[in-house]
């Protein structure tokens, strides 16, 4: 089954959430591939949104344990999956 970036992205919008997570969700949607997932560095994430590293990295965790996504491994580097909270 393909990954509906649109789909995925609508939830993001209406859910509770902080206004950094979820910029950042939805621009990490722009890179995810027909599975779902991305690989991307926490510096290119932080240019392009406007906020820091640190920030980025505060923000993926929040989105991570709030069910949003997952790590994942590709080829060797740290990605996220999107996943939708239960």
């Amino acid at each position: 089954m393909l990954f509906d970036k649109k789909e995925w992205s609508d939830l993001v919008m209406i859910a509770e959430m902080e206004l950094v997570t979820r910029m950042l969700l939805c621009e990490y949607c722009n890179l995810f591939d027909s599975k779902g997932q991305a690989i991307t560095k926490p510096k290119v994430l932080a240019r392009t949104v406007g906020v820091t590293e640190k920030d980025v990295r505060k923000h993926l965790t929040l989105a991570k344990n709030a069910g949003w996504l997952e790590t994942i491994d590709i080829d060797g580097h740290k990605g996220y999956r999107a996943t939708v909270p239960v």
